[in-house]
């Protein structure tokens, strides 16, 4: 595949560690544990943050500054691979030398979606790791994962959405290299939709980066977070006249992506609507559905925090 076939999230994630933009605390702390002599490096890490926020791309750098070969890096979508077969193979090969080199990393993505049996079955081999192997856990939930792990065996690294200057800054320099131009209104609109994360905002910039009529792809951008036609559905549904039905509502979420950081960015794209129509018509129904997804994050409540919500404004 030529690169021009690329999308941009392929074509421009971080190769080094000076690539790599944001969260410049963690990327010095895990330079840190590199540059460790001996059995030093912690051999159980993890990755906890939103999503599309770089901690695959960390757990990459991680594993290549190991010095682990392409043939010795194993990574496993545990949303799809999470039960007591998988992590009988991952123990099972574990225990075999690097055909390359003198390691083996193993990187378990969404390790929130594991089971029990899972999780339990490779406790030990976590604490017991063969010197040559290293584990490096992602996932948006950390709460998920079960305790032991999350408190004994893995050393935590926080991953947090970029500041919007510090996106703004990364978006123009994606843009140089591509050499495009966009108005500079485009990129605030960018960094505002994509809320932090890097991902997010080049697969926005992907979809309008060859559109030539600039409302048109204004357009595109603003409309990004609601792309689902579900979280249509629900934004039309709270927009309409008289009281809302918890039946009508239920049918609506039910049909909705709940998992991993899914619901923090439903809230996000709402509070986002509803304050653009309370800007525009100043009425208290606007307010208030503005005000309740405009709280917290959800990162750790989310599916019942929405429900809850949702509830709420059935009343």
């Amino acid at each position: 595949m030529t690169e021009n076939l690329l999308s941009l999230p392929m074509k421009h994630r971080p190769e080094s560690w000076e690539d790599f933009i944001g969260n410049q605390t963690t990327v010095e702390s895990l330079r840190s544990i590199l540059k460790r002599e001996g059995t030093g490096k912690p051999h159980c890490i993890m990755f906890e943050g939103p999503s599309g926020c770089g901690k695959t791309t960390l757990a990459l750098l991680f594993a290549k500054g190991l010095g682990c070969s392409d043939q010795d890096l194993r990574k496993y979508n545990i949303s799809d691979f999470r039960g007591i077969d998988t992590a009988r193979e991952i123990i099972k090969n574990s225990r075999y030398s690097p055909l390359k080199g003198n390691v083996k990393v193993y990187i378990l993505d969404e390790f929130h979606k594991a089971t029990n049996e899972f999780s339990n079955a490779i406790l030990e081999i976590l604490e017991f790791c063969p010197e040559h192997v290293y584990f490096i856990l992602c996932t948006t939930e950390p709460q998920k994962v079960i305790a032991t792990i999350r408190g004994q065996r893995a050393q935590r690294f926080s991953v947090e959405r970029l500041p919007k200057q510090v996106m703004i800054g990364f978006l123009k320099r994606i843009t140089k290299k591509e050499d495009v131009e966009l108005p500079d209104n485009f990129y605030q609109e960018i960094a505002e939709v994509a809320d932090g994360s890097p991902r997010a905002a080049l697969n926005i910039l992907d979809k309008i980066i060859d559109i030539e009529d600039d409302e048109e792809a204004f357009n595109a951008i603003s409309s990004a977070n609601f792309d689902e036609m579900e979280v249509k559905k629900l934004i039309d549904y709270l927009m309409s006249q008289g009281k809302k039905s918890w039946k009508e509502v239920s049918k609506i979420v039910k049909n909705l992506d709940l998992t991993g950081s899914k619901p923090e960015e439903i809230r996000v794209a709402i509070a986002r609507y509803f304050g653009t129509v309370l800007l525009n018509r100043g009425d208290p129904w606007s307010h208030r559905v503005m005000a309740m997804f405009a709280s917290e994050p959800w990162f750790y409540t989310g599916r019942e925090k929405l429900l809850d919500t949702l509830w709420e404004l059935c009343k």
